[in-house]
């Protein structure tokens, strides 16, 4: 099932783990009409699974890779023939970036908001999750909500409500179990990637930590971060996101892709220092320098000529409010096992105990299954999704 606002080039926004569209508006997280102002249409799904989305207990239906499929399955249903700007939270961040891994084409624009743990960092969640699910199929969801300690949240989503997993309780187990399955793809296959990435997090989020976020920015070749350390700047996401989307194309120079913001002539200079209006330590940006792009300015002898700016097409400035239920797409379970199915948001700090209050994984609570207190163990807190209900990680 999905949700679909606005009128322009389509813009499709995957949640993250345990969270369903519902969900995410009730915690107040993210607004999305500054995306829908600036001329996009956008389609919000549940994955499959959650929310309105039906699902099967079956682990590998909700691995990032088959959630990745699930996200292909729903292009076409859409019918959509142009590339498409893709935004991600926590686990639909793990969707997004297989997806794009497996047709680049069909991308133009990719937004990750709260990575979740990936690579070293992802094993102790994957334990949490393990033995969440465990405790669940033993005990029911309610003992293992219950049996999980107050742990601290991120500061930015302290006052974000705690909501129960969107999947019901006969997926639970699957759901956990698919995301402790699941990782980002290898930095090595990530570097072929050229659409342009904007990267959003925030600070203090075992779950979706700072560390995965500025790692994929170092992978990306075109990818800029931005880190968040209050909710107010948290709020500037979605004019963040418009920005983003609308911005010219990337520009070339030689063989090597030069972004807005990037340096070099007529284009404004990329600093980590804060910019215009933006308060030290609210967020940073930074542009990750790219070999290929030394490479290139070095070796232009005489410096070829700047090609001129694209003018950008007119878009209907005013769209609709988002509705509160859209078009019933094919049941996602079904168009992607046409295709493989995946989905799953999460973020965590190395080995701190994951913060509530974030989209996507949630981690396990040691206490309800035994598991280890690095992993997660609240409940699918606030944000975007969570690997393990209370506590977002995917």
């Amino acid at each position: 099932m999905y949700d679909d606002a606005g009128i322009g080039p389509l813009a499709v926004y995957a949640h993250g783990g345990l969270a369903s569209q519902a969900l995410e508006q009730r915690m107040d997280l993210f607004d999305w009409t500054p995306v829908l102002r600036a001329g996009r249409r956008l389609v919000r799904y549940d994955a499959r699974g959650h929310g309105r989305s039906t699902g099967r207990p079956v682990d590998e239906d909700y691995t990032y890779p088959s959630l990745a499929d699930d996200l292909l399955g729903l292009l076409d249903h859409l019918g959509t023939a142009e590339a498409v700007d893709a935004i991600g939270a926590s686990m639909g961040c793990g969707t997004c970036l297989h997806a794009a891994v497996l047709a680049p084409d069909r991308f133009s624009r990719l937004v990750l908001l709260l990575p979740p743990t990936a690579w070293s960092t992802r094993e102790p969640y994957a334990r949490a999750n393990r033995a969440a699910a465990d405790t669940v199929e033993r005990h029911g969801a309610a003992a293992w909500l219950s049996a999980r300690g107050e742990r601290p949240r991120p500061a930015v989503v302290a006052d974000v409500p705690d909501l129960p997993p969107a999947p019901p309780e006969p997926l639970l187990p699957s759901v956990l179990r698919g995301l402790a399955r699941s990782d980002l793809p290898p930095p090595a296959v990530l570097v072929a990637l050229r659409c342009p990435v904007l990267i959003l997090t925030w600070a203090d989020d075992p779950g979706h930590p700072v560390s995965t976020a500025a790692a994929l920015a170092d992978c990306l070749p075109d990818a800029e971060l931005h880190v968040s350390r209050t909710r107010a700047d948290v709020r500037t996401w979605g004019s963040r996101i418009a920005d983003f989307l609308t911005a010219l194309p990337a520009r070339t120079r030689g063989d090597a892709r030069v972004p807005p913001g990037a340096g070099g002539p007529g284009l404004p200079r990329a600093s980590g220092a804060p910019g215009a209006g933006q308060a030290e330590g609210e967020g940073r940006r930074t542009a990750p320098s790219h070999p290929a792009r030394k490479e290139s300015a070095m070796n232009s002898a005489p410096p070829e000529p700047e090609l001129p700016d694209r003018v950008p097409e007119k878009r209907d400035a005013v769209t609709p409010d988002l509705p509160p239920l859209g078009p019933t797409a094919p049941d996602l379970p079904v168009a992607a096992k046409d295709r493989a199915a995946g989905d799953d948001p999460e973020d965590g700090k190395g080995e701190q105990a994951p913060a509530e209050g974030a989209p996507d994984e949630a981690a396990p609570d040691e206490a309800a299954g035994g598991n280890d207190a690095g992993e997660k163990g609240e409940r699918p807190a606030a944000g975007p999704g969570n690997e393990t209900p209370q506590e977002p990680t995917d």
